[in-house]
């Protein structure tokens, strides 16, 4: 449902209250689909905001978003909420949350579709490090903790500092048992 106005006069343009469920990535219009990432696929989505457009400064968005489960560079998100604001060479998504890999994470995440930037946090208070492990390629890694990643870089090459504090425990690739953060920095605190 659109309630607006537009704008034939020059060029069009059009702006009002938009309220919309979308099923996929399908279902949006190609000029809209153009200015989201390909990376960034979503099921079930709810927006509900003010749209407009005008030939000068493109599509801008600024509302709620909701979806049943979204998916940003093969990493699935799921019961996904936030506000978003898209315009003017960025797309901000801020207080979102979601659940990822059993976790529930909270965050706020920047992306300019120019050069493919991306700039943000998210956390949760009970994150499982299994799945951080597995989604950075570090096997070993186990146990559960408050944690926290900071982004940058590209859609393409992110780089994240990761800092978290709770239970966790490594096994090293040949080792015989986990060991405890505790066992592996109590040595180094002692020396």
């Amino acid at each position: 449902k659109f309630i607006g106005s537009t704008d034939w006069s020059r060029a069009s343009s059009f702006a009002g209250q938009i309220e919309a469920v979308v099923g996929s990535r399908r279902d949006i219009p190609p000029s809209l689909v153009a200015a989201l990432p390909p990376e960034i696929n979503f099921v079930g989505a709810k927006a509900n905001g003010w749209l407009s457009f005008d030939q000068k400064e493109g599509f801008r968005y600024d509302g709620d978003l909701n979806a049943q489960s979204m998916t940003i560079g093969g990493q699935q998100f799921g019961a996904v909420s936030g506000s978003m604001r898209a315009g003017n060479g960025v797309v901000r998504i801020e207080g979102a949350q979601g659940t990822w890999q059993g976790s529930a994470l909270r965050g706020n995440l920047a992306y300019f579709p120019k050069d493919r930037k991306i700039l943000g946090v998210v956390g949760g208070p009970a994150v499982q490090l299994a799945s951080v492990s597995k989604a950075i390629n570090v096997s070993g890694l186990s146990g559960t903790a408050a944690g926290q990643a900071l982004f940058s870089g590209t859609i393409d090459d992110p780089i994240a500092a990761i800092r978290a504090s709770g239970t966790v425990a490594y096994r090293a690739p040949k080792a015989g048992k986990p060991l405890s953060m505790l066992e592996l920095f109590y040595p180094l605190m002692q020396g």
